[in-house]
């Protein structure tokens, strides 16, 4: 459940267009020069490319479960989150339309911006998708693939796809992987289900939370009615089940049963919407 939370979180967090701006961000004030060592943030950086406070707790979350460990010489053995991951894991749980995040992802590993991607260029997709997504604990361990598996899939892919060797995958040929393919399918199913499943649970608890306040306001209106009225467990302990009682007055808040072998008078008496039943001797 927490998993899932997080997953809900992420996806209230990241929409597509704040995924576009972080990208923007990232290229325009944070790595201009686009430095060689992939899109490895720093905290400091992260928070840059979010717009986060620097003490938000989101900043934490994010840099907590994506970190990973720089392979850039300068930045040796330093904490940081690889932003790829990050954007791509979080375009597959963001809200919006199906087809704008599959675009933006195929426009994140476009790296030659010619419009089409090869197979090495897909399997980036796949592993750092796949990689985020059992680091929110949405995957399980055989269902994350390594950069080999990944890089095998995606040449299955191309072939779904009726490409050649040598040939590149257009938007449309992607689209039509992530729609169609058994694997693609399937893991869009996942997300899908889990955003349900969520949405369920959720709507449970609060309808629990509520049930439970309604029941301590009625402890509550118990304690007082007691304290005013005096408690009636002690009545109610000596009642026993009468053939034909007679029924002596009847009014708009109650009425009155005469038990004519026990000798005394019963009141039924509806206070404030709830039912008591008062006895007092003839």
């Amino acid at each position: 459940m927490e998993a899932l939370d997080h997953a809900r979180e992420l996806n209230g967090l990241l929409a597509l267009p704040r995924l576009e701006r972080m990208l923007r961000v990232y290229r325009t004030w944070v790595n201009v020069e686009g430095v060689e060592g992939g899109m490895a943030l720093t905290r400091r950086e992260l928070q840059c490319v979010l717009e986060f406070p620097e003490l938000d707790h989101h900043v934490d979350f994010l840099f907590d479960t994506f970190r990973c460990v720089s392979s850039n010489r300068k930045q040796k053995n330093t904490p940081c989150v690889d932003l790829v991951t990050l954007l791509t894991t979080a375009a597959m749980l963001a809200q919006g339309p199906l087809a704008d995040k599959v675009r933006f992802v195929f426009q994140l590993v476009d790296l030659d911006i010619e419009d089409d991607i090869v197979e090495a260029e897909l399997a980036l997709v796949i592993s750092t998708c796949c990689d985020g997504l059992y680091r929110l604990g949405l995957l399980e361990d055989g269902d994350n693939l390594s950069e080999m598996d990944a890089l095998s899939v995606a040449y299955e892919a191309f072939d779904f796809v009726e490409l050649e060797d040598g040939d590149k995958m257009t938007f449309a040929m992607f689209l039509k992987w992530c729609v169609f393919h058994p694997r693609s399918k399937a893991l869009l199913g996942r997300i899908s289900c889990l955003f349900s499943m969520c949405d369920a649970v959720r709507i449970m608890k609060e309808a629990l939370e509520e049930r439970v306040e309604r029941l301590k306001n009625a402890e509550t209106f118990l304690y007082f009615n007691d304290m005013h009225f005096g408690s009636l467990d002690e009545y109610a302990e000596r009642i026993r089940v009468v053939v034909g009682p007679i029924v002596g007055k009847v009014w708009h808040c109650g009425l009155q049963i005469f038990d004519l072998d026990t000798d005394y008078i019963a009141l039924l008496v509806c206070r404030l919407k709830r039912l008591e039943l008062m006895c007092c001797w003839k």
